[in-house]
């Protein structure tokens, strides 16, 4: 499967580009309807196996989170101002324990970086948990 945000029309689309005869099938399976002005999509696999689609929406300030195989918002993120750009920390071998179930948010309209938490089991899923930097209104 592959996920794009179609920025115009604030919508993330799914496709299927699983091979047929050696040419990718590129079938749209599902849209679904997330925030104005999407500036970037990020993926991932959550525990249970479901892969969760991260569309960051900078006009809202959110992340909205999409269970691709459901197409469904399941979860909305206050990002801060002017999110922008977002890094998943994968679970992967040589990376610390310490950074493991976390994504960074750089937000562009207040100048600091959000930790998102990613961890499943965490009171704070899904939650914006600290800035690096101090809020600030971006000049105009």
């Amino acid at each position: 499967l592959n996920n794009f945000v179609v920025e115009n029309d604030a919508l993330l689309v799914v496709i299927d580009t699983t091979l047929e005869d050696g040419q990718p099938r590129h079938d749209v399976l599902d849209v679904v309807e997330v925030c104005p002005r999407p500036s970037l999509l990020r993926t991932r696999q959550d525990r249970y196996n479901r892969t969760l689609a991260y569309a960051v929406c900078y006009g809202s300030g959110e992340i909205f989170v999409v269970d691709v195989a459901d197409a469904q918002v399941v979860d909305r993120i206050d990002g801060g101002g002017g999110p922008h750009d977002f890094v998943i920390v994968p679970d992967a071998p040589g990376v610390p324990e310490t950074i493991r179930g976390f994504g960074f948010l750089a937000n562009f309209g207040e100048h600091t970086i959000g930790v998102v938490d990613l961890r499943e089991d965490s009171p704070t899923y899904h939650q914006l948990i600290g800035r690096i930097g101090w809020p600030e209104e971006l000049e105009r």
